[in-house]
């Protein structure tokens, strides 16, 4: 019993740490945590918002207006000299498209 258990934790692990190298906004919230000066929680909570909004944005129809609006975000965002994530207002058009969309 004991090693089935053992067994179990190591292919959710497993699973976990597969999933986690797939994940399409790892990097555009590595890249804000660095420059906000956050932790991996932050990081992972970064994901999670993302991964929420996206669920969000397909269920009300407004998938490609959100898929717009982050691809904007990760080309253009940086962090500036003073510490802030920023994409000096190049997304703006898809944000405000995407906002319009949603209710």
């Amino acid at each position: 019993m004991r090693l089935i258990g053992t067994a179990m934790m190591m292919a959710t692990a497993a699973m976990l740490l597969g999933t986690a190298g797939c994940n399409p906004y790892g990097t555009y919230c590595e890249d804000k945590m660095y420059c906000l000066r956050g932790n991996e929680l932050d990081e992972d909570a970064c994901v999670i918002e993302l991964e929420a909004e996206e669920d969000r944005a397909d269920l009300w129809g407004c998938a490609d207006r959100w898929d717009e609006y982050q691809a904007c975000r990760e080309e253009f965002t940086t962090c500036d000299a003073n510490g802030d994530f920023t994409h000096y207002d190049r997304c703006d058009a898809e944000r405000d498209s995407y906002h319009h969309c949603m209710p």
